[in-house]
């Protein structure tokens, strides 16, 4: 993350910290370098989680996680989108509005941003804000701590609140739409093209697979967790989405980003690598490809494959198989 994309957060934090009343934030390098080295972590275990409390004293901490292009502000603006669940009459702290509250609390005084790439595509965005937010002393207690704070929208600030309705509603995303036929084929050539680079022969859209990849989409919608399925006699490639401009091509993008982690030279089953080896398993003929979205907003993808990749046969065993159906580019 660069420094033209740090100074856009901050302005866009302090323009938010003008509507509720409270002093500009200054950005800070320390900050933005541990911001960088907790973003970087996080890249690596590919999974949102706050950092220890001891490893970042005297700060808060606000996270985001994204796939696809999305400029690193809009970050930004999810947090402030808690604001509508906010109750400025209980004056307490809430899981669900805790970045904003973070973002608008009048005693932090600096700022510290940064952003990680991971192997499979999504973006990990970490903020650190000192002295941190959220936090509570007795006395007066949590009710007054928060009621010091967090101000309401000062209405008189024409200017900024003009402002920030532009930058709330630009941030709206695009209606989710299912993929339908025409973007399952477009996939389906991304994929055969991934393939050919493999040296292995190109798949087929399959009906019934299709039907079965959008059953499961959607279940896992309905639950908003990606769980995987229970069929024995069908490969599966999982992929969660969150963000705006979605496109069934970057489920494509990360699950051949595993390639990264699998050794050429060390045939197997590696960890990291399974979504890799599923698109380019020699043996596979078949393929569909499904999307549902969740009441949260996620978007789930789900492929299936058939005959499945990942298949170990003994004899020859693990090695063997990987041996005989995945290969280098």
């Amino acid at each position: 993350m660069n420094l033209v994309d740090a100074q856009e957060c901050l302005q866009r934090v302090n323009l938010y910290r003008q509507v509720h009343q409270a002093q500009d934030l200054e950005l800070d390098e320390d900050l933005c370098k541990q911001a960088a080295k907790w973003a970087a972590q996080l890249a690596e275990k590919d999974r949102l989680e706050h950092s220890p409390r001891e490893d970042r004293e005297n700060q808060g901490e606000n996270l985001s996680g994204h796939t696809g292009e999305q400029e690193i502000v809009k970050a930004v603006d999810r947090w402030y989108g808690e604001e509508k669940d906010y109750s400025f009459k209980k004056n307490k702290f809430s899981g669900n509005t805790g970045h904003f509250t973070q973002i608008v609390w009048q005693n932090t005084k600096t700022f510290g941003i940064a952003s990680a790439k991971s192997s499979t595509g999504w973006t990990y965005v970490v903020a650190r804000f000192s002295p941190p937010g959220n936090l509570i002393v007795t006395p007066p207690g949590e009710e007054e701590c928060f009621k010091q704070n967090v101000k309401k929208a000062d209405k008189s600030l024409e200017k900024a609140m003009k402002t920030l309705k532009i930058v709330k509603e630009g941030s709206d995303p695009k209606k989710f739409k299912a993929p339908g036929k025409d973007e399952q084929k477009e996939v389906l050539e991304q994929i055969n093209r991934i393939r050919g680079s493999h040296k292995v022969n190109p798949l087929k859209l399959d009906k019934k697979l299709v039907e079965d990849a959008e059953k499961w989409a959607k279940k896992i919608a309905k639950n908003d967790k990606p769980e995987s399925g229970n069929s024995e006699d069908q490969g599966e490639c999982l992929f969660t989405y969150s963000g705006p401009n979605f496109k069934l091509s970057g489920a494509v993008d990360a699950w051949h980003g595993g390639k990264e982690k699998y050794n050429f030279n060390k045939p197997g089953w590696q960890p990291g690598s399974g979504n890799f080896t599923q698109l380019v398993w020699a043996d596979t003929e078949n393929f569909g490809v499904a999307a549902a979205q969740s009441k949260s907003g996620k978007i789930y993808v789900c492929a299936r494959f058939s005959p499945p990749g990942n298949v170990i046969v003994t004899p020859p065993g693990e090695a063997a198989c990987f041996e005989k159906n995945v290969f280098a580019s």
